[in-house]
C-alpha cells in the first residue's frame, strides 16, 4: 500500500507548491542583498578557482558554519544572485514535497496535506526559499534523510545507509542541523515499531548512527583542524549573546508558535485515541523537534539565527500538527458532513497563517544598505593601481557587485575573520593603517566587531593620512550606517 501512495501525486500537493512559489519568487526578485549571500557566492568562486587552478585561498573552514566545499561552489555555479536564490527556492519546494511524502507514510493523506500547507505558511519557509544561503540545502537534505529513515523502518536496511549519507551531507552543509539528527534516528526506530521485534527497530536506528559516525570521523579527518575549529566556534561552543531567554522564546513563538501548539495538540490526540505506544512516542518526538531551536537559542541568549533554525524543527513538528488538523477535520466530518464546511475550516486556518508568514518574511529583507555601499565604493576605487588594498567590515558585498575589480585583485580583511592569507591578525591590519597601505576603510561599529572597529578608528585618528568621506545610510538610521575613510591622494599628513 505504501508503495502505491508513494508514486501517486494528489492534486493538493501541486496547489500547495504553487502557493509557496507564488509567495517566495517576489521575495527573490525584490529583497535587498543579505551579507551571507554574497559571502557564499564569493567563497564558492574561490573554491572553484582553487580546484581548477590550484590557487591559494583563505582558510574559510576556520570560521564558516558549514563546510565551504559543500554549498558555496554550487551557489557560485548558478552564475548570479538571482540564480542562487532560485536554487534555494527549488530546495525548499523539494523540502515541502518531502514533508508531504513523509507525512503520508507516517500517517495519511489528510495529515500530509495539512502538514505541507502549514509548513508553507511559515516565515522561515519563505525566508529560506528566498535567500541564497546553505540553510535551504541543509534542510532539504535533512528532510531527505527523514524520508529515507521512514523507508528503512518499512523494511529495507539499505535505506538506513542512504539516510546516514543524506544526514551527514546536511550536517556538512550546515553544522547546526546536527541538532535534529536524533529526531531522524528516532523516526527509524519508532515508525512501525509495534509491528516488528524491538531489536529490529533498534538495529535500524543504530545502523544510521554508526554510518553517520563513520562518515563524520572520515570527513573531520580529511578536513583537519580548520574544520574542527569552525565546527566548535560556530556551533558546538558558540559565543553567548545578550538577549533575554524569554525574548528569544517570544520571537520563536511568533514565527512557529502555531505549528508547535498544533503539534502538541497532535500528541494529545494520539494519546486520547489510545494509539500504539511507539506511535505516541513518535508523535511526541516530532512535536518536541519544533522546540529544539527555540530552547537552544534561548540557552545561548541569541536571536542571530533563530529565524532560520526554527524552520528546521518546524518541518518535523508540522507532521504532528497535520495530524491534529486531521483529527479535527474527522471530528467535524462526523457531525457536519458537508464538504463545503470542511473546506471553509481549512481556509479559516491556512489563510491567516499564510498572511502572517508573508508579512514577517517581507519585513526582514536583509541589509538594504549593501547596494548603496557598492555604488559608493565603485566611485572611490582608482583603477590606476595594480591592486587596491581595502579594509571593509562586510567585504563580501564588494564582490557581489562587479565590476569593481576582479576578485583575484582584492585583498580584504573583515573584523576578527581575516579573508586574506597574508593578513593573519587584526594587529597586522592596524599596522597597515599606520603604514598607509589601505586605500579605503569601511567600518560599522556594531555587533561582534564593534571593539575591533573602534581600534581601527583610533589608528585612523593617529595616522592623519585618511580623510573621512561620509556614511552610507539610505534609511537615515544610525544602526545601519557604514563609515568610510579614504587614503589622501598624497598619503601625507593633514
Amino acid at each position: 500500500m505504501s508503495g502505491q501512495h508513494a508514486v501517486r501525486v494528489p492534486w493538493e500537493l501541486p496547489v500547495i507548491l504553487a502557493f509557496q512559489a507564488a509567495f517566495t519568487i517576489p521575495l527573490i526578485l525584490h529583497r535587498a542583498v543579505y551579507g551571507d549571500e554574497a559571502l557564499y557566492i564569493w567563497a564558492g568562486h574561490l573554491e572553484i578557482d582553487h580546484w581548477l587552478h590550484g590557487r591559494a585561498i583563505p582558510a574559510l573552514a576556520g570560521y564558516f558554519s558549514g563546510a565551504p566545499v559543500v554549498y558555496p561552489p554550487l551557489d557560485a555555479l548558478t552564475g548570479s544572485l538571482a540564480g542562487a536564490r532560485l536554487l534555494s527556492c527549488c530546495f525548499m519546494l523539494g523540502t515541502t514535497t518531502l514533508l508531504w511524502v513523509t507525512a503520508r507514510h507516517l500517517r495519511d493523506r489528510v495529515t500530509a496535506t495539512a502538514a505541507a500547507a502549514l509548513f508553507v505558511t511559515l516565515y522561515s519557509t519563505m525566508h529560506l526559499g528566498s535567500f541564497a544561503t546553505f540553510d535551504a540545502m541543509s534542510l532539504f537534505l535533512l528532510a531527505l534523510a527523514a524520508f529515507f529513515a521512514v523507508k528503512a523502518a518499512e523494511g529495507n536496511q539499505w535505506w538506513a545507509a542512504a539516510a546516514a549519507a543524506a544526514l551527514i551531507t546536511a550536517n556538512a552543509a550546515k553544522y547546526a542541523s546536527i541538532l535534529w539528527d536524533p529526531v531522524v534516528v528516532c523516526i527509524a526506530v519508532l515508525h512501525k515499531a509495534d509491528s516488528r521485534p524491538a531489536r529490529t527497530s533498534v538495529e535500524r536506528g543504530a545502523l544510521i548512527a554508526a554510518c553517520w559516525a563513520a562518515a563524520a570521523a572520515a570527513l573531520l579527518g580529511l578536513g583537519g583542524k580548520p574544520y574542527l575549529h569552525g565546527l566548535m566556534a560556530t556551533t558546538l561552543s558558540r559565543a553567548a549573546g545578550t538577549e533575554p531567554a524569554l525574548a528569544v522564546l517570544w520571537h520563536a513563538f511568533q514565527w512557529v508558535g502555531a505549528v508547535v501548539v498544533l503539534a502538541l495538540a497532535g500528541l494529545v490526540c494520539s494519546i486520547a485515541r489510545h494509539e500504539p505506544r511507539s506511535r505516541i512516542w513518535l508523535t511526541g518526538v516530532l512535536a518536541a523537534a519544533g522546540l529544539l531551536a527555540p530552547l537552544n537559542e534561548a540557552r545561548i541568549h541569541t536571536l542571530i539565527s533563530l529565524g532560520k533554525h526554527v524552520g528546521f524543527g518546524a518541518w518535523f513538528a508540522a507532521i504532528a500538527a497535520g495530524y491534529a488538523v486531521s483529527c479535527a477535520l474527522s471530528w467535524l466530518a462526523a457531525r457536519f458532513p458537508r464538504r463545503a464546511l470542511l473546506a471553509g475550516s481549512c481556509a479559516a486556518l491556512a489563510v491567516p497563517l499564510l498572511g502572517v508568514g508573508a508579512v514577517q518574511a517581507s519585513a526582514t529583507g536583509g541589509e538594504s544598505h549593501s547596494a548603496y555601499l557598492a555604488e559608493r565604493l565603485r566611485a572611490m576605487i582608482t583603477r590606476s593601481h595594480d591592486q587596491e588594498l581595502i579594509l571593509v567590515d562586510t567585504p563580501e558585498l564588494t564582490h557581489l557587485y562587479p565590476p569593481l575589480l576582479p576578485v583575484s585583485d582584492w585583498k580584504v580583511a573583515r573584523g576578527a575573520h581575516v579573508l586574506s592569507s597574508d593578513l593573519p591578525l587584526i594587529t597586522t591590519n592596524l599596522g597597515l593603517i599606520q603604514d598607509r597601505k589601505f586605500t579605503i576603510i569601511v567600518l560599522r561599529f556594531r555587533g561582534l566587531v564593534r571593539e575591533q572597529d573602534l581600534q581601527y578608528r583610533s589608528a585612523l585618528q593617529r595616522t592623519h593620512a585618511y580623510r573621512f568621506t561620509g556614511t552610507v545610510s539610505p534609511s537615515g538610521g544610525g544602526a545601519g550606517r557604514f563609515f568610510i575613510w579614504q587614503l589622501r591622494s598624497n598619503g601625507g599628513e593633514q
